[in-house]
């Protein structure tokens, strides 16, 4: 789905997202993650995601972000 702009994965009990798990998303300018069980974002999760502007992930229980995991996101706006 490459002209994908916005993906909502509120609510979804999700406890990891690889590197692979954006790839291809190159129109994404919006990501909803929400109210899930995330403990952590690993170096590259978001990578190849060049049009990422809104990234929301509240409510997951996060303990740490490793350096880097935001490598290769040059427009995010709102985190």
């Amino acid at each position: 789905m490459p002209n994908l702009g916005a993906l909502y994965l509120n609510d979804n009990r999700l406890i990891y997202i690889s590197r692979a798990t954006f790839s291809g998303l190159t129109q994404l300018n919006s990501l909803f993650l929400d109210g899930n069980l995330l403990r952590n974002i690993s170096r590259a999760t978001f990578s190849g995601l060049t049009r990422l502007r809104t990234l929301c992930a509240t409510n997951n229980g996060l303990e740490s972000i490793d350096e880097g995991a935001f490598e290769g996101v040059p427009n995010i706006l709102l985190l």
